[in-house]
């Protein structure tokens, strides 16, 4: 009994100096220019497409209204707002190459959407093959049910 105290006692007690807590850094970005429904053109960065999804194109899924509805709704939803990603391999991009990453839109001083989780809800792209990747597949799952049930976008059942 008197060693279970002892124990209890002595972790009750351990803390962590606060010099050894890591601070998250978050860096926002602006957007140069939206490359289609679901890229950007980041300023430092170089070009970001939205891990965990695709959006309709020429030989993918229904080209033609959906891209294009994507394309504006991207362009209304990252245009003059700074962005922040979290790419699944961190560092430098090689020039024409393209990073994969989850891309935060900043809203206001505390709120951010996640970029693909709105397109996917608003119907206007499909989980890629590969959206476990992303950190955050639970939410793109969720959204591109929601799309489903209320029957938006590519959804809808309209050509």
């Amino acid at each position: 009994m008197r060693v279970l105290l002892f124990l209890f006692l002595l972790c009750g007690c351990v803390s962590v100096p606060s010099e050894r807590v890591k601070r998250r850094t978050v860096t926002w970005f602006a957007v140069e220019k939206v490359i289609d429904g679901c890229t950007l053109r980041m300023q430092g960065v170089g070009r970001v497409r939205y891990r965990g999804v695709v959006v309709p194109v020429e030989g993918i899924l229904r080209p033609g209204r959906i891209a294009e509805e994507a394309e504006d709704f991207n362009k209304k939803m990252v245009e003059g707002r700074l962005v922040r990603c979290e790419p699944e391999v961190p560092g430098v991009v090689p020039e024409g190459d393209v990073h994969f990453a989850d891309v935060f839109v900043r809203i206001s001083d505390t709120q951010e959407i996640l970029a693909a989780a709105e397109l996917l809800r608003a119907g206007l792209a499909v989980l890629s093959a590969d959206y476990k990747r992303s950190f955050y597949a639970e939410i793109l799952e969720e959204s591109e049910r929601e799309a489903k049930e209320l029957k938006r976008g590519i959804w809808s059942g309209k050509p």
